[in-house]
Formats: structure tokens, C-alpha cells, sequence
């Protein structure tokens, strides 16, 4: 009778192990494999994996094996064999799918937070730098947002009124980081651009300019919002608010419209609008049976990352009437997303100040990209400025 093997080493050799997936990891890899049915007679079975190229080793005595001491960036496949405690080994396995460990992805630069949702953000609300300083992210996404443009204003001060001005435009864009991205070395400029200055009050309608560029290396660059609406010539009411794209036109206002302007719209890897800067209205009367948007207030921003951005401005309103004082709490609120609100002008009774009833207009807040409320004239104070721009990127924690 034929006898494999001796007495010392227990019987014939074990079974060839069938290879399974192997996993990258930060200098490592995971090699998992199924135990052959057969493992030899007696004694306790280690299988060991060995890499190609390097030959670097792992063992273990059940799936998987970790091997360590691999070149992140190269390239390794892996086999594995059984070995009895007696000595005896099986055949080495087939080898296992390619892998390239790598560095775990980090990054530097803005703010950084990690709040809980699966992702970190980098949050950029003045110029500076996004390093990446080791691994490679393929699924970042980054946001960023223009300066809002600056309210409109006009002169004089009762007839007629200015519009709001409108939002910053955002731009948002899934992008690659890696360690030689960007500049080089993995490095990423960043630009956060400002608000524009409200319309000056120095004769006839004035329309608040553009609001200036945010900046990400590599991505298009976001431009300013559109400015706000000039107001109708025709007694009663303003136009609408309008004018996206940093176009440097004026917002396309209907007379006698006076709802808040374009619609928002957005989309990844592309531009999108902020919301339009509202309309203003100048009454003889109370106004009955009005809609809030027939007040003044600016279009809604966009919503990304849980958080508006660009909305509107308010319309300014020219109230000579002493009724209707309802109403005010409705009038020239600036749209989701930082929105500045519009000033007020009224003869009779003196405005008392406040939140909705000031004379002046606010400027859209700062790091939205919001629209600068619209103004009135000297008698209603300035037009509001548009709010500064953000960068904020995004990728799996």
C-alpha cells in the first residue's frame, strides 16, 4: 500500500484553500479565502497569504489575513496556502483581485467639522487654502457662493420705489482631491467674494451692482448675483426683482408687478440662480386682499447641506397713508437665505422703528451670498449691501 507522507507528519497534505476578495487598506490588505475541506491529519492549520510583488506575508488560522509592510500606490495580488503544525503545506491558492492600499484620505484648511451626518466639511468664509495632506477623496463636493448683489434705491423718496437686490449665484460641483491636485502638492485656493454696495440715492432709479466671485481652484468660478430690480415709473407699485447670473444687467421687473423675482433653480455641477430680489409697492391706500408676495418679499435662496443661501432682497415701500398698519410686519422681508430686508418710508404716521417698520434698509447677511434690501430714497435711508460670499467642501468622514 502506497503511504503519503511519514509518521511525523501526520498523513498527506491539506487541501488547497480557495481565494476570496482582497480588501486595501493604509500600507495593509485583508485577504479573505475558504478553508479547504480537508486539512491534514491532526495538529493545528495556519494559512499564510503572500503578496505579488514584494512576497510580504500575513498568517492567520481562519479568514481573513492581514499582510502588512505594502507600498501605498502599488498594486498587489495575493495567494494562499495551509500549513499543518506537522510541517506540511497545501498549494498555494489562485491569486486574489488586484488591490492598491492608500493613505486615509485628510485635509486641511477653513474650518473643518465632522457634525455627524457621514461627512466633513471644510468651511471657507474668508480667502485661504485647501490642502490635502494625504489619500485621495473621488467624492467631494464643493459649494460655493458669490456675493449678493446690493439693493436698488431711487429718488425721490415717495414715488416710485426700488426693488431688492438679488442673491449671490452658487455654484456646486463634485470633484476628485488628491496629494497633486489643485496648485500642486494637493493644494487649493479658495476665494470668498463680497457683497456690492447698495444704489447710491443720487437721482432717478438706481439698481444695486453685482456682488463679486467666490473661487475654488480648478471649478468654475461663481460670479456675483444680478442686481435688483429698478422700480416701475407708474404710480402705484414697484417691479418685480429679477436679474441672475452676474449678467451685470438690471433685474427684468413688470410694472405694476411687485412679487419677488425669478424662481430659483439648481443643479450639481453647474450654476444656479439665488432667489430675486422683491419689488417694492408705494400705496395710496391700504391695500386689501394683497398676497405677502405683493409685499416685497425677495425669492428664496437655495438649499444645500441643510442651509439657504442666496435668497433675495426685500422691496422698499412708500406708505402715505396712516391705515393698514397691519400690514407692516409683511413688508419687504428679504427671501430664505439672507435676504436683506427693505426699507420703509411712511409720511403719516412717522415710522417707530423696529424689525419690519425701520427706515433704513439691511444688507443681506454675511457668508449667504443674500441680496441687499431696496431702499427708498434719503427721506428712507440707503439701499442695503449684498451679503459676502462662502466656500464650504464636503466629503465622506
Amino acid at each position: 500500500m502506497l503511504i503519503i507522507g511519514s509518521a511525523a507528519s501526520g498523513g498527506k497534505k491539506p487541501g488547497t484553500p480557495t481565494i476570496g476578495t482582497a480588501t486595501a487598506g493604509n500600507g495593509s490588505a485583508t485577504v479573505a479565502f475558504t478553508a479547504p475541506a480537508y486539512t491534514g491529519k491532526g495538529g493545528t492549520v495556519t494559512y499564510t497569504a503572500t503578496s505579488s510583488p514584494g512576497g510580504f506575508t500575513g498568517t492567520s488560522t481562519s479568514s481573513p489575513i492581514t499582510v502588512s509592510g505594502l507600498t501605498n500606490g502599488t498594486s498587489y495580488t495575493f495567494t494562499v496556502k495551509a500549513t499543518t503544525s506537522y510541517g506540511v503545506s497545501s498549494n498555494e491558492s489562485s491569486a486574489s483581485n488586484a488591490v492598491t492600499p492608500v493613505a486615509p484620505f485628510a485635509a486641511t484648511g477653513g474650518t473643518k467639522t465632522t457634525p455627524g451626518d457621514g461627512y466633513t466639511y471644510h468651511t471657507f468664509t474668508g480667502g485661504g487654502t485647501f490642502a490635502v495632506t494625504s489619500g485621495s477623496q473621488p467624492a467631494g463636493v464643493v459649494m460655493i457662493v458669490a456675493g449678493g448683489g446690493g439693493g436698488a434705491s431711487n429718488y425721490p423718496a415717495a414715488t416710485p420705489v426700488g426693488g431688492g437686490g438679488a442673491g449671490g449665484l452658487v455654484y456646486v460641483a463634485s470633484t476628485p482631491f488628491n496629494p497633486t491636485g489643485g496648485n500642486g502638492s494637493g493644494v487649493y485656493t479658495v476665494g470668498v467674494g463680497a457683497g456690492a454696495a447698495g444704489g447710491a440715492n443720487t437721482g432717478g432709479q438706481q439698481q444695486g451692482p453685482n456682488g463679486t466671485p467666490s473661487t475654488f481652484t480648478g471649478l468654475t468660478t461663481a460670479v456675483g448675483g444680478g442686481a435688483g430690480a429698478g422700480p416701475a415709473l407708474s404710480f402705484p407699485t414697484g417691479g418685480s426683482g429679477g436679474g441672475f447670473g452676474g449678467t451685470g444687467n438690471g433685474g427684468s421687473g413688470t410694472p405694476g408687478q411687485g412679487f419677488d423675482g425669478g424662481s430659483p433653480s439648481g443643479q450639481i455641477d453647474g450654476n444656479s440662480s439665488g432667489g430675486g430680489g422683491a419689488g417694492g409697492r408705494s400705496p395710496a391706500t391700504s391695500p386689501t386682499g394683497q398676497t405677502q408676495n405683493g409685499w416685497g418679499i425677495g425669492g428664496p435662496g437655495l438649499s444645500y447641506f441643510g442651509t439657504y443661501y442666496a435668497g433675495g432682497g426685500g422691496g422698499a415701500l412708500s406708505y402715505g397713508a396712516p391705515n393698514g398698519t397691519s400690514f407692516f410686519p409683511l413688508v419687504g422681508l428679504g427671501g430664505i437665505g439672507g435676504g436683506g430686508r427693505g426699507g420703509i418710508y411712511r409720511t403719516n404716521p412717522t415710522p417707530a422703528g423696529g424689525p419690519s417698520l425701520g427706515r433704513t434698509a439691511t444688507s443681506g447677511t454675511a457668508n449667504t451670498g443674500g441680496g441687499g434690501g431696496g431702499a427708498i430714497g434719503p427721506a428712507g435711508g440707503a439701499a442695503g449691501s449684498g451679503g459676502s460670499g462662502i466656500v464650504i467642501v464636503r466629503y465622506p468622514a
